[in-house]
């Protein structure tokens, strides 16, 4: 019985990723693990290139080293783009939440998103589409089908209730004076 053309194209794309993936591995996993923090993490944006460009050959288009340096390059720019809203919200977050943890603190960042992601389901929502997302409260009205006012009493009660969650972690401020 003979493969469609469908069949064999996927096949096709299939070798040109795997010989793709052995060759150049290595190589933007190492261009990608200079420019962020940790191994893991350049591993975890590695996977996410190579996922890009197996989605790439399956619709049929070319992957070549310069493809795989610039999308490298984009994934890295939104990981940093994700850490700096990250911050932002810690923080917007910090005048009602928490100071906000030193930027090294990769351990202590982890443990405030595990422990926002442990508030209730709508809390959490709220926590994220304030800070995170940045939506004003008339935007998160209309999304929770509310009146303004509702959704700022529920915000209240979502950081009260993070504040509470995150209440041992935060730090003092250290005043300083010039």
């Amino acid at each position: 019985m003979r493969r469609g053309s469908g069949g064999r194209a996927r096949a096709e794309a299939r070798g040109r990723f795997v010989d793709l993936y052995r060759e150049r591995y290595r190589t933007i996993l190492t261009t990608i693990e200079h420019r962020v923090s940790s191994f893991e993490t350049a591993e975890d944006l590695t996977e996410h290139v190579f996922t890009l460009a197996w989605e790439r050959l399956q619709a049929g288009d070319g992957v070549d080293l310069r493809w795989l340096y610039t999308t490298a390059r984009n994934v890295v720019g939104n990981e940093y783009q994700r850490r700096q809203r990250q911050l932002a919200l810690l923080e917007k977050a910090g005048e009602n939440i928490i100071t906000v943890p030193s930027a090294d603190s990769e351990d202590q960042l982890s443990e405030v998103r595990r422990r926002i992601r442990n508030l209730d389901d709508e809390q959490r929502e709220l926590i994220y589409m304030a800070y995170w997302e940045e939506l004003t409260g008339d935007e998160i009205a209309q999304i929770l089908g509310c009146t303004p006012a509702t959704a700022r009493k529920r915000l209240q009660r979502a950081r009260k209730a993070a504040g509470a969650a995150l209440e041992d972690l935060r730090q003092p401020m250290e005043v300083t004076h010039e």
